[in-house]
């Protein structure tokens, strides 16, 4: 990444922005991209929360002081491919995350979907050909769906048009506004975008949030807007998805960079799913059961450190995991090294320190084993000659 070619520097700490439901795996991936590319990525920004930034920063003069007196803003990112919901609450100078919810799989490609599926049919009836069996067919119609979807949106109906889609066949179609809502409805689209909304609300603690920013493309929807406005209340489109995230970015990395010097905004994220840790002694009886640690609950704030202390000093294999998914986050072995030549007071241990840093990343800091000795101190019989002498004196 350079801007040399305008006259510019080259670029070399970044904060990039990921999706929030991204795990371990996507994350690290992402930091192994940037430093092949030559890039110092500062942190790893969840889009909803560089949002989030982007507009507490620029609203600092209307927060409350007090964080007793916080607001509580919801925001809901509904993309091509995903739908995110962040609560975030602001204060002067600070911004905290509560919850977030995610659904990986839910987007403004649901409709392309549904449309797509909606003109094949008619195509089979009308033309005798089913572009679902030809790739190249297939996708050019969902080209064409995401043009009709847009003029739907704001029209009575919209036509779809696509020549020599297949065997040398134009095709025509057109949908009217009803049939559209009717293919939404069926769908259950609005219960789906409202899924994640009511998750991360109930995950927050709070039943109606002092405003609801929405964004994305997904959401030119009027549809998928009522039913958030039902549910709701007003809405405010004062956020545009790609600028915000990128001004978020941009800020954060100013913030982290000791180059720059800008407002101070603290940003506060958090884990969105529990991470524990299940270790067991190397020596320990076939069948003995391993113990389980919860270290960084759910809503934990990052980065975070916790001290894990192990009962005697042996050596241990330890899994990290997600508690709600099970995925793996890494596994290690722990040993204690030689046994102590003299007597210990009490039996040692192993402590170990482990840490979610910036990038929502896991990671063991440090394992050491803690031994306690009785140590005889012996006075030089010069000082307490002296000593005696100063009491006489």
């Amino acid at each position: 990444v350079s801007t040399q070619s305008t006259g510019g520097t080259s670029v070399c700490d970044v904060v990039i922005s990921v999706p929030a439901y991204w795990g371990d795996a996507e994350r690290r991936a992402m930091l192994d991209a940037a430093k092949i590319a030559g890039l110092n990525p500062l942190r790893l920004l969840n889009s909803t929360t560089a949002t989030a930034l982007q507009y507490g920063i620029y609203r600092t003069n209307e927060l409350p002081e007090a964080e007793a007196d916080a607001i509580n803003v919801l925001f809901v990112e509904h993309g091509y491919a995903h739908t995110t919901a962040t609560v975030v609450q602001f204060s002067k100078g600070r911004l905290r995350v509560l919850a977030t919810e995610s659904d990986a799989s839910f987007g403004s490609r649901n409709v392309d979907e549904l449309l797509l599926e909606h003109f094949a049919d008619e195509f089979v009836q009308k033309y005798k050909i089913d572009v679902r069996t030809n790739a190249k067919a297939k996708q050019r119609v969902l080209s064409a769906v995401e043009r009709t979807k847009k003029v739907i949106s704001s029209t009575p109906e919209a036509p779809l048009s696509v020549d020599c889609v297949m065997n040398d066949i134009d095709v025509r179609g057109m949908i009217n506004r009803a049939q559209f809502q009717q293919l939404v409805d069926t769908a259950s689209l609005p219960t789906r975008l409202l899924a994640p909304v009511d998750a991360a609300l109930t995950r927050a603690g709070i039943e109606r949030p002092h405003s609801v920013e929405i964004s994305g493309s997904g959401l030119r929807l009027t549809q998928l807007q009522a039913a958030l406005a039902s549910r709701l209340g007003e809405l405010s489109k004062t956020t545009n998805a790609e600028e915000s995230v990128a001004r978020g970015c941009a800020l954060q990395c100013a913030m982290l960079s000791p180059v720059f010097r800008v407002r101070e905004f603290a940003v506060v994220d958090m884990v969105q799913d529990a991470v524990r840790i299940v270790w067991k002694a190397a020596d320990a009886e076939e069948g003995t059961t391993p113990t389980t640690t919860d270290v960084f609950p759910p809503l934990n704030t990052i980065p975070s450190s916790k001290l894990v202390t192990f009962p005697r000093a042996t050596d241990y294999s330890v899994t990290a995991s997600l508690s709600e998914s099970g995925a793996v986050l890494g596994e290690f072995r722990i040993e204690a090294g030689d046994k102590p030549t003299e007597e210990l007071v009490e039996p040692a241990k192993i402590k170990l320190r482990v840490r979610m840093d910036g990038h929502a990343l896991f990671q063991v800091e440090s394992a050491e084993v803690v031994e306690t000795y009785m140590v005889e101190e012996r006075v030089a019989k010069k000082a307490k000659k002296e000593e005696e002498k100063k009491e006489e004196e």
